[in-house]
């Protein structure tokens, strides 16, 4: 971090090209070692099975799908919530946007948090949110496959423009 700073600032020298080509070579070697560094780390830490990653994998599509919504939907109603009304307590601080900012990440956070939890006890839920099912489920099935497939398959076909 310091280096990124030091060179940041070593490039806007005026004059003296050859001193400002050092530090952007300096600023993008640093760059790309960052990369390099955090691959290699990843590389020796999740190249053998773990089965904490392995149950937590099954949930990173579902998050995916619903924090954005959660984050657009807690954002605007905190800060709705924040703007309605002079709230005395809050205006006591000049961090508006600061108390909006931490209150949404955190009812954000709690909330997508808790819709991952449902997706692990309510199994269709976590099947709308692209989390596939156990192997023993009765909604991995060839039955359960079909009418999926029959249901969709009419929006399918008015997406394309078919129907």
């Amino acid at each position: 971090m310091l280096t990124y700073q030091l060179t940041f600032a070593g490039l806007q020298t005026d004059g003296q090209e050859h001193l400002k080509s050092l530090f952007s070579f300096a600023y993008y070697t640093a760059k790309i070692l960052v990369l390099l560094a955090v691959l290699v780390i990843s590389h020796r830490l999740f190249t053998t099975q773990n089965p904490l990653i392995t149950e937590v994998n099954r949930y990173v599509f579902p998050l995916y799908v619903i924090h954005q919504s959660v984050l657009v939907y807690v954002a605007y109603a905190v800060s709705s919530w924040i703007t309605s009304e002079p709230n005395t307590f809050l205006f006591m601080f000049d961090y508006i946007s600061l108390i909006t900012i931490v209150l949404t990440f955190l009812v954000s956070a709690a909330v997508c948090f808790s819709i991952l939890v449902l997706c692990r006890y309510i199994q269709l839920l976590g099947m709308l949110l692209g989390k596939q099912p156990n192997k023993t489920s009765l909604l991995n099935t060839k039955t359960v496959h079909l009418v999926v497939s029959l249901v969709t398959l009419p929006l399918a076909a008015k997406l394309l423009g078919l129907i």
